[in-house]
C-alpha cells in the first residue's frame, strides 16, 4: 500500500536487496486464533463497499488522494489490478511477477498491464475479484498454503492482507471523496492477525539491527504475542515464550492497524485513551511501527 513511500500492505514490502526467507509456512502459525469464515465474511463486505466507493469517484478521478503520491484514478487502477493478483494466487499461482524488493517497478508494471479501463472495469474488478478469493477460500483449511509474494502462506494470512487492503485504501479513496469511512473492530482483528504470520517478512532490519527491543502486543479479541526485534529480523511468538519483554502494550484493534499502517500514530491512539503501555521502557511503545516497512 502506497503512502508516500513504495510500499504496499499487499505486497509485504521488503528493503531492496534484502534476502526473502520463506518465513510464512503454514505449519510456523498454528498458534494464530484464526477465523477463516470471519475473514471471508469481512473480505466480501468491503470488497463490495470498496466497489462502490470506487463507482461514486466518477467525476473526481484527478483528485488527489491524501497522504498519497496517487490521485484517485491511480488508487482505482491500483486496487484492480491488487484484485486480479490475488486472483492468479487463488487459481494456484506461485508468483505473478511480483518483486517485492523493488516495489516501484512492480506497481507501476501491474498498472501499465492493467491499463486504464475506467471506474466501472475497476469496481468490477475488485468485486468479482474478492468474490472469487471468497469461494475458493470456503474450500480450503485456514492453514492450507497459497503461493504469495514472500512464499508460501496460509489462505487466512492472505484473505487478511487483502482485507487490509481493502479496509486501508477504502480509508485513503473515502478521504478524497470527503466520504465517511468505518473500519469495524472486527474487520480490524482479521487484518491483525495476518500481521502475526507475516510481520517477519516486513521488519525493518536495518533499525532491529541498531534498536534491538522486545513487545508483548495485546489487542482484544486476538492472541497475545511477543515481538522480539534483533539482529535477526522480528521473531513473532505466543505470548510466555519469554519471561520479560521490554514494553507491554494494550491497543484497541482499530486503533492498532491505524497507527501500523501510518493513518495515525500511537500518541494519538494514547491520548483518546486507545492505547496503553507499561513495563521497563513503556515508550518504547509508541515506536512499534517504525520497525516495520508498511505504511
Amino acid at each position: 500500500m502506497l503512502r508516500g513511500r513504495t510500499l504496499d500492505t499487499g505486497s509485504a514490502a521488503v528493503p531492496k536487496g534484502a534476502t526473502v526467507s520463506n518465513t510464512t509456512e503454514a505449519t510456523q502459525h498454528a498458534w494464530i486464533d484464526w477465523d477463516l469464515d470471519g475473514v471471508l465474511e469481512e473480505t466480501a463486505r468491503y470488497a463490495d463497499r470498496v466497489a462502490d466507493l470506487v463507482l461514486r469517484a466518477a467525476g473526481r478521478e484527478d483528485d488527489p488522494v491524501p497522504g498519497l503520491d496517487w490521485t484517485v484514478r491511480q488508487l482505482t487502477i491500483h486496487l484492480g489490478a491488487a484484485a486480479a493478483g490475488y486472483v492468479q494466487y487463488f487459481d494456484g499461482a506461485d508468483e505473478i511477477g511480483y518483486d517485492i524488493r523493488d516495489l516501484t517497478a512492480s506497481n507501476e508494471k501491474f498498472m501499465t498491464a492493467y491499463g486504464d479501463h475506467g471506474l466501472e472495469r475497476a469496481a468490477a474488478d475488485i468485486r468479482d475479484g474478492h468474490r472469487h478469493m471468497v469461494d475458493v477460500g470456503r474450500t480450503l483449511a485456514p492453514l492450507a498454503p497459497l503461493g504469495w509474494h514472500a512464499g508460501p502462506t496460509p489462505v487466512a494470512a492472505v484473505l487478511g492482507i487483502a482485507l487490509n487492503e481493502l479496509l486501508l485504501h477504502g480509508l485513503d479513496l473515502s478521504r478524497a471523496l470527503d466520504e465517511r469511512w468505518e473500519i469495524t473492530s472486527d474487520a480490524a482483528r482479521h487484518g491483525l492477525r495476518s500481521a502475526l504470520a507475516l510481520a517477519p517478512v516486513v521488519v525493518n532490519r536495518d533499525r532491529a539491527a541498531r534498536v534491538p527491543m522486545s513487545y508483548r502486543l495485546h489487542v482484544p479479541g486476538v492472541v497475545t504475542s511477543e515481538w522480539h526485534f534483533d539482529t535477526a529480523g522480528l521473531r513473532v511468538a505466543p505470548a510466555g515464550t519469554t519471561r520479560r519483554v521490554s514494553c507491554s502494550t494494550r491497543v484497541d484493534p482499530r486503533a492498532m492497524i491505524l497507527v501500523a499502517y501510518g493513518r495515525s500514530t500511537a500518541l494519538r491512539a494514547t491520548a483518546r485513551g486507545r492505547a496503553l503501555a507499561w513495563g521497563r521502557k513503556p515508550w518504547a511503545a509508541l515506536n512499534l511501527a517504525s520497525y516495520l516497512n508498511v505504511s
